[in-house]
């Protein structure tokens, strides 16, 4: 391929990369094969025969590029995919997030940021020393698998931190379980050692004791919308404490989050550094439980410094508030399942514009026949009226010159022409979605009235579905008495 061919080949793998969807050394190779193929070049006989480029060629390909590189990727599911887009959840939180503060007027240190993440007695070992050549390294860790425990961090604007809690896989706590922990640490124990309801409620009172909030001088508290944050109680709770809850929209966490987008990715990386060096200094002995809150100590204090903390709410925008911090190339990866609702079409179907072109059609006959309907009327198309006659004046001019066309069509072939770029197909549209989650103010008196609508509708299910089983071992107590003949 030529220089030009090879430079648009370049951006293709560019896009494919920032949809989430690029293209292994394998794909590549088929892809260059096709793609000459298409462009009609001479070919060597091994591509032919293997169907694909050769390695020389793509290595040499990735030389003469050095903008592309071969990276590994970082997993991310198709929910965060197409959750993190502008027009919908990303705008609605700035909205919300620019009403509170007008309203509130937070300085940076009474902006807080709070959230999960969960620590396993097994992490995977970081890179070490080995013999070149070797086929396979071993590292020693505690387990096949790890039990979790879960720690709470907590962070706000101005660079500062409240000591996090722990929340153990136990149904009773022990106090051995917080030994040489983060000064001021708290733990909790849960069986599952997940975040609940009740957990969050007592870290809502943490944050209080730390931040002395009040109705005359509140916070703001941004979280996930998972179900644990937003009962009714720590709702209720928050209100009468002066605590703003203003949540991200779902499955947006990974770029609008404080602590996710600067903070956890470091503080893991220095957690198997240190778990690493508990198992080479103690041979023999596994990682408990009860030894986490004691390797998470150094880490949490060479992580969650002012430095990292400042930094991740200054590139989320939010601190300094920046709705624009996000770039175009940031939502690209919603590409894939940009598909219109089918009940959008049902109410404005959308129907193709056909235009009766002549060989002696003038353009702006066209445009004045477009313009004299009726839909049109008493409207200002200027700008439009503009673009169509430029477009019309290329095909007209086009359509003239048959053979200029024919030369540029050897010009004008994609690499997305012979491997379209992926897409999701058409929704169905058959089943009643749920509704959909979105940023918000939970503390309102709007979102606190629909909190307790569905809250009580989940109570009336609960007690007819307990209703309903007690009659069902009513009428199986019924049938299994013996009946009684009459006697005459």
């Amino acid at each position: 391929p030529t220089a030009t061919e090879e430079a648009e080949l370049e951006k293709y793998l560019k896009e494919l990369s920032k949809i989430c969807y690029g293209l292994t050394y394998e794909s590549l190779r088929k892809l260059a094969y096709e793609y000459a193929v298409k462009l009609e070049k001479r070919i060597l006989s091994n591509w032919n025969q293997d169907k694909k480029a050769g390695i020389e060629w793509t290595r040499g390909f990735m030389k003469r590029h050095p903008r592309l590189t071969y990276r590994k990727h970082e997993n991310i599911s198709f929910a965060r995919a197409t959750a993190f887009n502008e027009t919908n959840n990303v705008s609605e939180f700035f909205k919300n997030l620019t009403a509170v503060q007008e309203k509130y007027h937070f300085p940076p240190h009474r902006i807080w940021n709070t959230d999960e993440t969960g620590i396993t007695t097994v992490l995977q070992a970081p890179k070490v020393i080995a013999e070149t050549g070797a086929k396979t390294v071993a590292q020693c860790v505690s387990a096949e698998r790890g039990a979790l425990v879960t720690m709470c961090g907590i962070i706000s604007a101005s660079g500062s931190s409240i000591p996090p809690i722990y929340i153990f896989p136990r149904v009773r706590m022990k106090g051995h379980f917080l030994n040489g922990c983060v000064p001021g640490a708290v733990g909790y124990a849960e069986k599952s050692g997940w975040m609940t309801a009740v957990i969050f409620n007592k870290l809502l009172v943490h944050i209080k004791n730390h931040t002395n909030c009040t109705h005359i001088d509140n916070i703001l508290l941004l979280m996930d919308n998972h179900e644990t944050h937003i009962s009714l109680e720590a709702i209720t709770y928050a209100r009468e404490n002066g605590i703003i809850l203003l949540s991200f929209p779902p499955h947006c966490t990974h770029k609008m989050q404080p602590l996710d987008r600067g903070i956890y990715v470091p503080f893991k990386t220095k957690c198997k550094i240190s778990f690493n060096d508990f198992i080479a200094s103690n041979p023999g002995k596994p990682i408990s439980i009860a030894d986490i809150a004691k390797l998470t100590a150094e880490p949490y204090l060479l992580t969650f410094n002012p430095k990292n903390i400042v930094s991740s709410f200054k590139n989320t925008g939010i601190s300094p508030m920046n709705s624009l911090v996000y770039s175009e190339d940031d939502f690209k990866a919603t590409y894939a399942t940009n598909r219109p609702d089918p009940s959008s079409l049902k109410e404005n179907p959308v129907s193709p514009m056909v235009l009766d072109i002549k060989d002696t059609t003038t353009v702006n006959e066209i445009v004045n026949d477009k313009e004299t309907t009726p839909d049109n009327k008493n409207q200002d198309n200027t700008d439009i009226t503009d673009m169509i006659k430029s477009i019309l004046y290329d095909i007209l001019d086009q359509a003239t010159k048959p053979k200029v066309i024919t030369i540029i069509s050897h010009l004008i072939i994609k690499s997305s022409d012979i491997k379209p770029f992926p897409t999701a197909g058409p929704r169905q549209g058959k089943r009643k979605p749920r509704e959909k989650g979105k940023s918000r103010i939970y503390t309102s008196t709007s979102e606190k009235n629909r909190i307790e609508e569905l809250d009580t509708i989940k109570k009336m299910k609960v007690e007819n579905a307990k209703r309903t089983l007690a009659n069902k071992e009513e009428n199986k107590k019924q049938k299994q008495l013996p009946k009684i003949k009459k006697i005459g």
